[in-house]
């Protein structure tokens, strides 16, 4: 029988990446423990404590594959990227649909 699952996870313990100088960061999301055979259905979204409408890219998923995806954010705005990511608290909240054997 074909099984799929549904997978969420709020990755609070993000670690952002500095990424293309002061403009933007990434981070890896580990899903491996979902299980998944193949590669799944990925949304994301950025949560935090202010700003993340002052950024873009948190939805564009990159390198996915049925363990892991990286997700890039770009600033819109004059400050470090990095000044921001971690004392906001940014994080990627994540939802999956995939098979699971």
């Amino acid at each position: 029988a074909v099984v799929s699952t549904q997978s969420t996870g709020n990755y609070s313990g993000t670690k952002w990446v500095a990424y293309d100088g002061v403009m933007g960061a990434y981070t890896d999301v580990d899903m491996s423990q979902c299980g998944f055979t193949k590669i799944p259905l990925v949304t994301t979204a950025l949560s935090g404590n202010g700003w993340q409408w002052m950024s873009t890219g948190a939805t564009s998923i990159y390198n996915l594959n049925a363990q892991k995806f990286r997700v890039y954010v770009r600033k819109t705005h004059k400050h470090n990227m990095m000044d921001i990511v971690n004392p906001r608290v940014w994080r990627i909240d994540w939802q999956a649909l995939g098979y699971t054997c």
